[in-house]
């Protein structure tokens, strides 16, 4: 698979992850992990717990979403609910992801 497609699969991924949030909880609550599985399974993006981790903290990076996180015996960090910022809103709204080279919002530097 190119690098484009790649982008173009994990972008669409992303994108669905974010639209089941909203539609299961709205802005204002919390999205339970099993919820969002089976909602994005529902619409025709079926993930395993592990792709849905990893897209829940690139997108907690951009500050798409807040997670809600407990340290167990097996996982450190494991994600139990994710909620949406007003960032992941905006990110529906405009329905794209960021461009090739644009950083996460904790990466950038403010010019002076």
């Amino acid at each position: 698979m190119t690098a484009d497609a790649e982008r173009f699969r994990h972008n669409a991924q992303r994108m669905t992850i974010l639209k089941a949030v909203l539609d299961l909880v709205g802005v204002d609550r919390e999205a339970g992990v099993a919820e969002i599985l089976k909602t994005c399974d529902r619409v025709g993006y079926p993930m395993v717990p592990d792709k849905l981790d990893f897209h829940l903290r690139y997108m907690r990076e951009w500050g798409w979403v807040k997670l809600r996180t407990e340290s167990t015996v097996r996982h450190v960090d494991e994600i139990l609910g994710a909620r949406l910022t007003a960032y992941g809103v905006d990110r529906i709204d405009i329905g794209e992801m960021p461009k090739l080279g644009e950083l996460p919002p904790a990466l950038r530097r403010e010019k002076k």
